[in-house]
């Protein structure tokens, strides 16, 4: 498939080198360990201790938490945002039956 797009699209090869210009090796290499290594290892070790269909729920969260950090980061959080959390949380309150 890569090699099919950049026969495809070969301008990518430029963009992505001049994006790398631009970007702080170090700071590269730690969201690519982080975001691969790190991140399969915390998914796959509770799915070792707790019910799988539990840790799957728990997993699927994930987007939830992105929601703080945006407003930590001072951007605006829209309303649809707000809504898709509200609904996904009262679906999380569905399946575990909250009284």
């Amino acid at each position: 498939m890569p090699i099919a797009l950049l026969l495809l699209k070969p301008s990518l090869i430029q963009s992505t080198r001049s994006a790398l210009r631009h970007t702080s090796i170090p700071w590269l290499l730690v969201a690519i360990v982080m975001g691969t290594f790190l991140a399969i290892w915390l998914q796959q070790t509770p799915i070792a201790y707790i019910n799988p269909g539990l840790a799957q729920t728990l997993l699927a969260t994930a987007p939830l938490w992105l929601i703080p950090i945006q407003w930590l980061r001072g951007q605006p959080l829209s309303a649809r945002s707000i809504v898709g959390a509200l609904i996904a949380v009262g679906g999380i309150a569905l399946l575990f039956g909250i009284q």
